[in-house]
């Protein structure tokens, strides 16, 4: 999977080109430390890549591939556009951008950012559940503002979703743009040990809130076989 992916990687960055205003040295060695896509940032790491290019002075390259070592490349800069191509000759265009170098294709929708030191990006790290709360502890209204998928984490505006809660008393109100549409609905709230509930409406399964010690809620389900996770901000 993490070889097949990469080589569609590849091969989707052949088919741009770069019009630039000035001659590029790209020698060095270069991380890729982000994939850009659907407007999220990733970091490789969460789908299975780990990709480093080698530019060396004399025009020769060469792709470590999670450990897999592609020799054969080469780059060079013609009319000020800087061109690498892997060992099968497939050339893409590379530009710098505050000291990132950036191949993008947005016909494909993926941008690859590389850097010359190794990063990653900074995932949320959730804080410990509080065990005691009170029901006023969660009322206000709460904003999702990041969703984990298996340990992937991009935020809710990145992928076009909606989910704000409001508590008050024992009662929420449930804004969301589920399946493209507005949606909004109001549900009794139960707390029990350190859970909130809110309760099932109509088709509306029940949401299980948790209060952190941030002073984020969380959320968490298992849909599919996936784990997934969303953080609620209070909004001010």
């Amino acid at each position: 999977m993490k070889r097949a992916l990469s080589m569609m990687l590849v091969l989707a960055l052949g088919l741009l080109g770069f019009a630039m205003a000035e001659a590029v040295d790209l020698t060095g060695v270069w991380y890729l430390n982000i994939v850009e896509t659907e407007g999220m940032q990733l970091d490789p790491a969460m789908i299975g890549m780990e990709m480093t290019l080698s530019l060396n002075a004399d025009g020769s390259a060469e792709m470590d591939n999670g450990g897999e070592i592609e020799a054969g490349w080469s780059w060079t800069t013609v009319d000020g556009v800087a061109q690498i191509a892997d060992a099968s000759g497939v050339a893409f265009a590379a530009r710098l951008d505050g000291g990132n170098m950036v191949i993008a294709n947005p016909d494909a929708g993926i941008t690859m950012i590389f850097g010359q030191e190794k990063q990653a990006l900074q995932l949320y790290v959730p804080a410990a559940v509080e065990e005691s709360p009170a029901l006023s502890d969660f009322e206000g209204s709460w904003n999702a503002a990041l969703i984990d998928m298996m340990g992937m984490q991009v935020s809710m505006d990145a992928i076009g979703m909606q989910l704000v809660v409001e508590i008050a008393g024992e009662t929420a109100k449930v804004t969301s743009n589920e399946d493209g549409a507005e949606l909004r609905y109001e549900a009794p709230v139960t707390l029990e040990g350190n859970t909130l509930t809110v309760a099932a409406v109509d088709d509306q399964m029940p949401m299980t809130l948790r209060l952190q010690q941030d002073g984020k809620i969380v959320f968490a389900e298992e849909s599919d076989g996936m784990a997934i996770t969303m953080y609620f901000e209070k909004i001010a």
